[in-house]
């Protein structure tokens, strides 16, 4: 393995645990190394604009939110991740490309989704969390008082349909799919045997 820090991803529909077992992992690697946690939309600019598309503060066309997305996204990778990850920091990221490939190419074509993305660098793991709509529906209307322009039901069976063909393009890398019902404990245990293979 190279000086170089490692790129993981937790992708998976609203309500599938992305972030606690994002939350959990750089805990985990903090124990014996450097490691950062990052999510899309990110802090920045871009990032902040598209949280307010999609509390729906703000309107905006599909092609236009995909192409904010990308944005978020090369500035996030020039801006936070490369830096990182050349430093030797494992870099743990709530969502990236794939969310980009399941959610904008659930309603736009997947060449042009691709195509804004191209400069997006490819995880060296993507962990899906698979989660059945309904169950993450239920998570959401436990969990959250308030629900984003994606979260209700007919779409996110439209985004976990996507999901299964996104997982599947060449640009989304290394990929490995989990059983999103499983206990938290139960998924954290089988990221961390994915993970430790990859270190």
């Amino acid at each position: 393995m190279s000086d170089r820090g490692q790129f993981i991803v937790f992708e998976g529909i609203d309500g599938s645990g992305t972030t606690t077992q994002t939350e959990r992992l750089v805990s985990w690697l903090c124990e014996s190394g450097s490691a950062i946690a990052t999510a899309e939309p990110t802090d920045s600019e871009f990032g902040r604009l598209l949280r307010r598309v999609l509390k729906g503060e703000v309107s905006s066309p599909a092609a236009t939110t995909a192409l904010m997305f990308a944005a978020d996204r090369v500035d996030h990778i020039d801006r936070k991740i490369t830096p990182a990850l050349s430093a030797g920091t494992h870099v743990v990221s709530d969502r990236y490309v794939v969310s980009s490939f399941a959610y904008q190419g659930a309603l736009l074509s997947m060449d042009f989704v691709k195509g804004i993305n191209s400069l997006a660098r490819t995880p060296d793991l993507t962990i899906f969390l698979r989660v059945p709509p309904e169950v993450a529906m239920e998570r959401i209307a436990r969990s959250r008082a308030e629900r984003d322009a994606y979260e209700h039901l007919a779409f996110q069976r439209q985004v976990a349909e996507s999901y299964e063909r996104a997982i599947l393009e060449p640009e989304a890398g290394h990929v490995e799919v989990l059983d999103g019902e499983l206990s938290p404990d139960a998924i954290t245990s089988q990221v961390r045997a994915l993970v430790s293979n990859l270190l």
